[in-house]
């Protein structure tokens, strides 16, 4: 399966069975965007996908940035 030009999200991507979601995806040409709760995990986690050799954008978003996204989807649930 060919994902070039696709981005994924993926929670928990940061170990176990998440992580291996993550590094297939990206084998197959996806960008990934890693969430997880320990940005420690999160960071070595991103070096792994960065290490398969191939240029592709690697993002992740940190417990706090969650924070402030899962408040603003309350906010919108409200209004």
């Amino acid at each position: 399966m060919e994902l070039k030009g696709c981005t994924a999200i993926v929670t928990g991507g940061s170990d176990g069975i998440g992580k291996g979601v993550a590094l297939g995806l990206a084998q197959a040409g996806a960008d990934i965007i890693v969430v997880a709760r320990t940005q420690s995990k999160i960071d070595a986690a991103v070096k792994e996908i960065q290490a398969l050799g191939r240029n592709r954008r690697v993002g992740q978003l940190s417990p706090a940035f969650r924070t402030i996204l899962t408040l603003a989807g309350s906010v919108e649930e409200r209004v």
